[in-house]
């Protein structure tokens, strides 16, 4: 009686579908992305914002300075952990706009990082959903093949890697064909063992319930820990530990909550943030942030849903009905 409870639950905090928390480009696509030189698109400072602050020249030079930081540490992101491209160039996008007039757009692929919209809708409204949107083009096309969403422009090296692996993962994948229920990107069964075999580790400051209840509901490893503790452990990237992370789900419209394998950067299990309501997760504006090169690497948990890592997110962690859900 107990389990068809858990049950119910499950069901209504959840959508009904199932699709990936990330695009699966076209087969065509991929394989164009794949064989194209790719140009990384560089952060410019935003003349909105520039014209906002032009009466606190303290502030417009604090976000300058943090626009080149996230420049140059996207360079240290693709120079460490892509390997889909030899050919890579680094252009802001005026230059992007000027070297494509000149160049046979179709030898080309895009893929830009800046502050975007998704847009979730609804009965009668839409909800528009801020965040730091990755985008990948092909040249010659206005729109993106592949696009992703995290909450914040403020990635540690930890976030970097996880991305760009996810992002050449789908993309390796979509070019031989695969489904995106593929067995290769999720499966059950894997994803449980990495569950049993490995500690689940949080920092105390997402979970919303007492300690004990969580280990009652949750009965698999766990660990909770303080955020200087998992920040130490998102660095040494240890076996034996899941961390934490969230993302933007394309297809729900969603945040969600990720099980990470350090070792491996794959999603072993994800769940909704504050199950699925009305939820924005905003990316910080210049003058209420800390313009750090590569930010700490708990800038995942910057900004905390109002409910956290509670009863119905440990419930869907390990959860077969929820995790094929949920993907």
């Amino acid at each position: 009686m107990k389990n068809c409870l858990l049950v119910a639950l499950i069901i209504l905090m959840l959508p009904f579908y199932t699709k990936a928390q990330f695009v699966m480009p076209n087969e065509k696509d991929a394989q164009e992305f794949k064989k194209r030189a790719l140009i990384i698109q560089l952060r410019t400072p935003d003349e909105d914002v520039l014209k906002k602050y032009r009466k606190e020249p303290e502030t417009v030079e604090r976000y300058k300075t943090h626009i080149g930081n996230i420049n140059e540490s996207i360079k240290q992101a693709f120079s460490h952990y892509w390997n889909m491209h030899d050919d890579i160039l680094y252009m802001r996008i005026s230059e992007i706009q000027e070297f494509m007039t000149k160049a046979n757009k179709e030898q080309y692929a895009i893929l830009t990082m800046e502050p975007g919209t998704d847009v979730r809708p609804e009965m009668n409204t839409r909800v528009l959903i801020d965040g730091y949107l990755f985008s990948a083009y092909l040249g010659g096309k206005n729109k993106p093949f592949f696009t992703c969403m995290v909450p914040d422009d403020l990635l540690s090296p930890f976030q970097y890697e996880f991305l760009l692996r996810n992002i050449q993962k789908y993309m390796e994948a979509a070019s031989k064909g695969l489904d995106r229920n593929d067995k290769s990107l999720w499966d059950y069964d894997r994803n449980m063992s990495q569950l049993e075999k490995n500690i689940l580790t949080l920092p105390k400051s997402v979970v919303s319930i007492e300690e004990s209840e969580a280990r009652e509901i949750y009965k698999l490893p766990l660990a909770l820990k303080s955020d200087e503790e998992v920040a130490e452990l998102y660095k040494q990237k240890p076996e034996g530990v899941l961390l934490p992370g969230i993302i933007f789900h394309t297809h729900k419209k969603i945040w969600m909550y990720l099980v990470i394998n350090p070792t491996t950067m794959d999603v072993v299990s994800l769940v909704p943030v504050n199950s699925g309501v009305n939820f924005s997760l905003r990316t910080r504006k210049p003058g209420y942030s800390k313009y750090d090169a590569y930010a700490e690497a708990m800038d995942l948990f910057t900004i905390k849903s109002s409910s956290g890592f509670g009863s119905k997110q440990f419930m869907a962690i390990a959860h077969e009905m929820a995790f094929k859900l949920n993907y």
